[in-house]
């Protein structure tokens, strides 16, 4: 009785919640976040199959990208730029299995696949003139980047708590099995996973 109370054969969720990484850079925590819609099929009395996609912003990946261009105007002038890629904005598509320890708790493991559509970067230029005093301008840009790869996939955890028929809260482990970033440079050429921790809410909406 409380499985049919709890759970249907059929339910779709609208889900959001934070998302906790590491930057790249020095390792300080990067908060994120995501929102989507997720689907279920209960195929067996304790098994389910489930596909989502979702929105993920992951943000603070402190890779800067530094440069300079040297030209002759009576004199030489220096123009450094430096461009901060402040947040990577992806499309997310998971699938996985589930198995329900009970009616109210749920694990789970499945895979991603990524799409990334937008990095967002702020581009600072530095002019150090032959003469006259340093001028520094500063812009926000949008679009992808030459500094990241377009897709990533890897693999993903989780733990559902069902609180009602039609609210959960989880937790869900990402992680990454590609590099997000091509080897251009030396400062790109570590392997950078996306891997982090998500503390999401779902609402049941059929």
């Amino acid at each position: 009785a409380a499985l049919v109370k709890f759970e249907s054969t059929h339910e779709i969720w609208g889900q959001a919640g934070p998302d906790f990484t590491r930057s790249f850079d020095d390792g300080s925590l990067a908060t994120g976040w995501l929102f989507g819609i997720n689907y279920s099929y209960r195929f067996a009395q304790r098994w389910s199959f489930e596909a989502g996609l979702n929105y993920n912003a992951r943000t603070a990946t402190g890779i800067t990208l530094s440069s300079d261009s040297v030209f002759y105007n009576f004199g030489q002038e220096v123009i450094r730029t430096d461009v901060r890629h402040q947040r990577l904005d992806y499309f997310e598509m998971p699938i996985g299995a589930n198995f329900s320890i009970n009616p109210q708790h749920q694990i789970g493991v499945g895979a991603y696949a990524s799409a990334l559509f937008n990095v967002n970067r702020e581009v600072q230029r530095t002019r150090y003139p032959f003469k006259g005093n340093v001028e520094i301008t500063t812009e926000k840009e949008n679009g992808l980047s030459p500094n990241f790869n377009t897709l990533d996939y890897g693999f993903t955890g989780s733990y559902f708590y069902r609180y009602n028929p039609q609210l959960s809260l989880g937790l869900q482990f990402k992680y990454g099995l590609t590099d997000i970033t091509p080897n251009r440079t030396e400062l790109l050429s570590p392997f950078h996973r996306n891997a982090n921790t998500r503390v999401i809410i779902r609402y049941r909406l059929y």
